[in-house]
C-alpha cells in the first residue's frame, strides 16, 4: 500500500464526523508513550515561561481567591444593574418556552432529545420514532427522569450527555455532573430497558475522559491518586479497562506530561470500520494523535503538532493546516488548507 503522505491531498469541503474541538498557540512539551514500542518524544526547546502558570492549579487555593475576587468584583455591576432581574426573567422565559425546538439526535433509527422544562428543571432524556418526530405532537418516550433521580439519591444531578456504543447503541454511559462542575460521575445505562446496568461501568466524580473500545472494554483517563492529573486537572494517562476487573489494575497505554493539557480518545465508526484515535494536547492549539491497534499498540499520524484535526470522512483523517506543511516527500501544504490522510495506510506502513 502506498504511502501516507503521499495519499494526503488537498479539499475544499466535505462531510465528516466532527471530534476535535477548535483549539490555541503552539507550545511543545514533552510525551512519553507507554506501548512496548519506539516512544516518540517531543523537543521542549520553544516552551517559555509562563507567568499564570499558577491559574493552572484549578483547586489551588491561590486560583480559588482569585475567582472569589473576581467575583466580588463583577457580580455587584451585573446584578446591580436596573435591567438585570427583568433580563434574567425574559432569558429564561425563552429556554423554557413550550413552543421551543427540541434538539434532536438521531441514534439506530429513532430520535432523542434532553429536556428541560418549568416542570423537569433538572430535564428528561427522551425519545421517539422519526415520523412521530415529524408531526405536530411528537409521542416521547422518558428514558430517565434527572429530577427524580435527584430525589431519589439526594443529589445535585446535572446531566451532561452520554457516550454509547457503535454496535450496541442501546448502551451508553451517562454522565452526571453534582451540581454541574466539570468532574462528573459515569455509569452504565441501558437505553432500551431503561434502567442502570445491573453490574456495569461505574466511575466515580473525576474530570473523566472515556469512550468505548468494544462492548467489554472502557478506553479511560481519569483521576487515579498522586500524580495522575495535569496542572489542568486532567488525567495524564489513559488506560484500557475491561469489565469485571477493579478501574486500577486497567493497563495503561499512553502517559503524557504534568505540563500538558490533556490526553484523550475518540472511537469513530466510518464505514463499518472502527478507528480508535487517542490525541494529546499539549495546550488549546496544538495536538499529537495516534492510532490504537492491537489492544494497545500506538501508532503515530504524521501530521504536524500544529493541525487542528476535524474529523474523519470515509478512511481519511482531516486536517486543517495551520502553518505551512512540508512532509518528506517534498509536497507543500500552504497554512489553511484542509488535508485527508489515508488511515489504512498509517497502519500498513507503521508510521
Amino acid at each position: 500500500m502506498s504511502h501516507p503522505i503521499r495519499n494526503c491531498v488537498s479539499i475544499a469541503s466535505a462531510s465528516f464526523l466532527l471530534f476535535a474541538c477548535d483549539p490555541p498557540d503552539p507550545q511543545f512539551p514533552t510525551v512519553v508513550v507507554n506501548s512496548g514500542h519506539a516512544e516518540p518524544r517531543i523537543d521542549n526547546s520553544m516552551e517559555q515561561e509562563d507567568p499564570y502558570i499558577w491559574l493552572e492549579e484549578v483547586e489551588g487555593g491561590d486560583s480559588l481567591a482569585w475567582a472569589a475576587e473576581q467575583n466580588s468584583i463583577s457580580l455587584p455591576q451585573l446584578q446591580g444593574d436596573p435591567r438585570f432581574t427583568e433580563l434574567r426573567h425574559e432569558i429564561e422565559a425563552v429556554l423554557t418556552s413550550d413552543d421551543r425546538i427540541p434538539t434532536p439526535s438521531l441514534l439506530d433509527g429513532q430520535v432523542y432529545n434532553f429536556w428541560q422544562d418549568e416542570v423537569n428543571v433538572r430535564g428528561v432524556l427522551r425519545r421517539t420514532s422519526l415520523s412521530s418526530f415529524q408531526s405536530d405532537e411528537p409521542r416521547w418516550e422518558t428514558l430517565i427522569d434527572i429530577d427524580s433521580l435527584a430525589e431519589i439519591e439526594n443529589a445535585n444531578w446535572v446531566y451532561k450527555g452520554r457516550t454509547c456504543l457503535h454496535t450496541d447503541p442501546s448502551r451508553c454511559l451517562l454522565r452526571l455532573s453534582d451540581g454541574g462542575k466539570d468532574a462528573v460521575v459515569l455509569r452504565e445505562f441501558d437505553l432500551k430497558n431503561r434502567n442502570f446496568v445491573d453490574g456495569g461501568f461505574v466511575v466515580e466524580e473525576a474530570k473523566t475522559n472515556v469512550d468505548w473500545f468494544d462492548s467489554d472494554t472502557l478506553i479511560i483517563g481519569s483521576d487515579f491518586g498522586e500524580d495522575s492529573l495535569t496542572l489542568s486537572g486532567y488525567a495524564r494517562t489513559l488506560r484500557l479497562w475491561r469489565r469485571g476487573t477493579e478501574l486500577d489494575t486497567a493497563e495503561e497505554i499512553i502517559s503524557i506530561e504534568r505540563d500538558d493539557m490533556g490526553v484523550y480518545f475518540n472511537s469513530l465508526l466510518e464505514e463499518d470500520i472502527s478507528y480508535n484515535i487517542i490525541t494529546r494536547r499539549p495546550d488549546f492549539f496544538t495536538e499529537q494523535n495516534w492510532l490504537l491497534v492491537n489492544q494497545g499498540e500506538l501508532v503515530e499520524i504524521p501530521f504536524p503538532i500544529d493541525v487542528d484535526v476535524r474529523g474523519v470522512f470515509g478512511n481519511h483523517l482531516l486536517g486543517l493546516m495551520r502553518s505551512d506543511w512540508s512532509p518528506e516527500d517534498g509536497t507543500n501544504f500552504p497554512a489553511g488548507s484542509l488535508v485527508a490522510m489515508d488511515l489504512e495506510s498509517i497502519v500498513a506502513d507503521d508510521a
